[in-house]
C-alpha cells in the first residue's frame, strides 16, 4: 500500500488457536504528518501487532510496539459474571511538544481499565476510564427487534461531550443517525445507510454535516459538509467484486474518488488491488495490493 506520502507493506498471520500476529513497514517520504509531525525527514516505521484469543480467565489481550516510541499492552479477565468483562492496559506514545517545548519529543501515557457488559443481543456497554489523564468514557446500546438507540459520554477536566445515536433496519437495509454534542455551538450530525438495491449489488452512504463558529459575524461561522457513497458489485458468485468509492469534504474542496477490485484466486488466496485519486486535490494519489491466504 502506498500514497505519495509514505508507502507500507503489511503481513497479517493468523493461527489456528485464534492468535492474530500483524507486521508491517511503513517508509515515511517526510515527517509523518498524520502523526502530528514535523520534526526530521523521511522515517520508517516498522510495527508488531499482536491479538490473542478470548478465553475465561486471566490472559494477556493485545501487545503493539512500533520503532516511533509507541508501546500498548493489555491484559484481561474474561467472564467474572455472566457478560462481563474486566481489562487493564497502558499505552504510550512519543509526542511533539507544543509551546515552550516545541521542537521537542516528549511521551504521551495512559494508564486505563476498561468494563464491558453484554447481554444476549439487548444490552451492549463499555465504560474506559484512564487515570493518568484523568478522563472516563462511556457507551451503551440497546437493540430490541429492528431498533437500536444508544449512546456515548465522554468526561475530562477539560470538556464534557456526548454522543446519541438511533438505528434500524429493515430487511437487508440498514440506517444510522448520531447526533454529537446536539445542544452545542460546534454540534455534528451523522447520516449512514447500507442498501441491497439488487442482487449482487451494495452501496454504503456516509453524510457528516458540522456546526462551526457561535455568530453570524464570525468568519467561521457556519456548516462543513462532507460525505461519500461507496458501491460494491458482486461480478461472479467465487467472490469476485469491483467497489468504487466517491468521497468530498468542505464543499467539494476535497474530492476523491478510489476503485477496488477483488478476486479469489484460489480457495485459499485473495488478491485486492485499489487505488484513490483526488480529482480537486491533484496531489492525493493512494494505492494498495492485498493478498490474503490461508482459510478465507
Amino acid at each position: 500500500m502506498g500514497s505519495i506520502q509514505s508507502n507500507k507493506v503489511k503481513f497479517v498471520s493468523k493461527c489456528a488457536d485464534g492468535t492474530s500476529v500483524t507486521t508491517s513497514q511503513e517508509i515515511f517520504h517526510s515527517a509523518p504528518a498524520a502523526r502530528g509531525g514535523t520534526i526530521g525527514g523521511p522515517q520508517i516505521v516498522s510495527k508488531l501487532a499482536m491479538k490473542f484469543k478470548k478465553c475465561d480467565g486471566l490472559r494477556l489481550e493485545k501487545f503493539e510496539a512500533d520503532t516511533s516510541g509507541t508501546i500498548k499492552a493489555a491484559i484481561a479477565c474474561s467472564s467474572l459474571a455472566p457478560g462481563v468483562n474486566l481489562s487493564f492496559g497502558a499505552d504510550t506514545k512519543a509526542v511533539e511538544g507544543k509551546g515552550d517545548a516545541a521542537g521537542k519529543l516528549g511521551a504521551s501515557n495512559a494508564l486505563h481499565a476498561t468494563l464491558t457488559y453484554s447481554h444476549s443481543d439487548l444490552l451492549c456497554s463499555t465504560h474506559k476510564l484512564d487515570f493518568l489523564n484523568k478522563t472516563l468514557t462511556s457507551d451503551a446500546m440497546i437493540g430490541y427487534e429492528s431498533f437500536l438507540l444508544g449512546g456515548k459520554f465522554n468526561l475530562s477536566e477539560k470538556k464534557k461531550a456526548y454522543n446519541l445515536v438511533a438505528g434500524m433496519n429493515s430487511g437487508a437495509h440498514r440506517f444510522a443517525v448520531e447526533a454529537c454534542n446536539p445542544m452545542a455551538n460546534n454540534s455534528s450530525f451523522n447520516l449512514s445507510g447500507y442498501i441491497v438495491p439488487a442482487k449482487g449489488v451494495e452501496v454504503g452512504i456516509m453524510s457528516t454535516c458540522k456546526m462551526t463558529g457561535t455568530d453570524k459575524k464570525d468568519g467561521e461561522w457556519g456548516t462543513k459538509m462532507s460525505g461519500s457513497v461507496s458501491g460494491c458489485f458482486s461480478l461472479d458468485d467465487a467472490g469476485t467484486s469491483l467497489t468504487t468509492t466517491v468521497s468530498t469534504e468542505d464543499e467539494l474542496k476535497t474530492f476523491n474518488v478510489g476503485l477496488s477490485y477483488t478476486q479469489m484466486v484460489r480457495n485459499w488466496a485473495r488478491v485486492t488491488a485499489s487505488g484513490e485519486v483526488g480529482i480537486t486535490n491533484v496531489d492525493h494519489v493512494a494505492f494498495g495490493l492485498e493478498l490474503e491466504l490461508g482459510n478465507i
